[in-house]
């Protein structure tokens, strides 16, 4: 009987081996120990210098460039999924047709919900806030940046804006605060190879900028002499990478795992029939990642209860807002939360209420989230995916939300 039993869990373990190695070639959620070290291709490293690399901030939008880019998440699964076009500037902002002939009275700096990702250049809030201001509204927003990174890029372009703005808007997400404590994006957004970036501690209370590791792109090819100084400053790498992996012995950490990664293999294998036999059930098959989007969410409201991370999110913006007003420019904090976070906030209490009561005692906080509470909330997204961006029309309302509160 023993005997049978080892055998038993030695098939067992086989079995999962294989079946993780087969689920996890196209879904980038599903990790485990081979996750933890990359060796980049040269092709790929050439591929991300041209079109992304940025010293300072990790990556950046490439001036006088175009894109159209396929409407759904990372990790997601549409069947005919529509497009969207950007286009950027010469001075690496997005394109604002018909209203850069105005004052740049405002610029804008944050992540992909101020760059606006997934709507066209003439469906950005920065547009919309144009035509009702007849000002340029400049859009300097990054994909995937935390605040951060759009601090620093502040402090790298504001120079050439000097004498005409006046007002300074910083874009955040409920999840920014979870990439403050980040140095690589893989560890929280795994798959995100290349996001490599800085970030600010505190040292006897004071904002310390720890440099990106990737200091030149060739250290890319020998990345494996940094892991562990990024370790050292990557929250998530301890907190979430390391608690979602699966290795051997794999029937203990399946255990270990069971609420996220045994609901997990069940899904990805309903994925994995469901495209094999051509069952075109987009909400079938994107069950695994709304599963795992659910868990990223879970982790970014846990973060929220943790004062020390709380005062170091708070202490980058109101030395942002310290440094704008010394420019004698008014600082605007924009908090725009994600659709996820709205259909949440219908049974639960806004988790992030205290820390923006709290930011509005030191500045401008302009937070949407009670207002997007008042439409249809599914229509101020592009989908109704978790993660997805807001809309033109969604847009619109930020942009009409802003000019009354300024």
């Amino acid at each position: 009987m023993m005997l049978l039993s080892i055998l038993f869990l030695i098939v067992l373990e086989i079995t999962l081996y294989y079946l993780i190695k087969y689920l996890k070639c196209d879904f980038q959620w599903l990790i485990t120990n081979h996750d933890e070290k990359i060796s980049f291709d040269k092709d790929d490293i050439n591929k991300f210098y041209i079109n992304s690399y940025h010293k300072e901030l990790g990556w950046d939008r490439r001036s006088n460039t175009s894109k159209q880019e396929l409407i759904k998440g990372h990790g997601e699964y549409k069947i005919n999924p529509s497009k969207s076009q950007y286009s950027m500037n010469n001075d690496n902002s997005r394109s604002n047709t018909l209203h850069e002939k105005y004052q740049k009275k405002i610029i804008t700096f944050g992540d992909s919900y101020t760059f606006c990702r997934h709507v066209n250049d003439d469906q950005t809030w920065q547009w919309h806030l144009s035509k009702l201001l007849k000002a340029n509204v400049v859009n300097h927003g990054v994909g995937n940046y935390g605040i951060d990174q759009s601090v620093q890029k502040f402090h790298l372009e504001i120079d050439k804006y000097q004498s005409e703005a006046e007002i300074i808007i910083l874009g955040g997400v409920p999840e920014s605060i979870m990439r403050i404590n980040s140095m690589w994006k893989h560890y929280s957004e795994y798959g995100n190879i290349f996001g490599f970036k800085g970030r600010y501690i505190l040292k006897d209370d004071k904002l310390v900028w720890i440099d990106n590791i990737i200091s030149d792109i060739s250290i890319l090819s020998s990345i494996d002499k940094y892991y562990d100084e990024i370790k050292k400053y990557d929250l998530c790498y301890e907190h979430k990478f390391k608690k979602d992996k699966i290795e051997f012995p794999y029937i203990y950490h399946l255990l270990r795992t069971s609420k996220r990664n045994i609901p997990l293999l069940f899904h990805l294998v309903v994925r994995k029939l469901a495209l094999k036999y051509a069952i075109k059930n987009e909400k079938l098959i994107n069950r695994a990642y709304d599963h795992i989007m659910r868990f990223n969410h879970l982790f970014t409201i846990s973060l929220y209860k943790d004062p020390k991370h709380l005062h170091l999110f708070k202490r980058i913006i109101t030395n942002f807002t310290e440094n704008v007003e010394k420019l004698n420019m008014k600082p605007i904090y924009l908090f725009i939360p994600y659709l996820h976070d709205l259909i949440y906030f219908r049974k639960n209490n806004i988790y992030y209420n205290t820390f923006i009561s709290d930011l509005k005692k030191h500045m401008t906080v302009i937070d949407m989230t009670n207002e997007f509470m008042n439409y249809q909330i599914e229509d101020l997204y592009v989908s109704k995916s978790y993660g997805s961006h807001v809309s033109s029309l969604g847009n619109q309302i930020i942009a009409k939300y802003i000019k009354k509160s300024i």
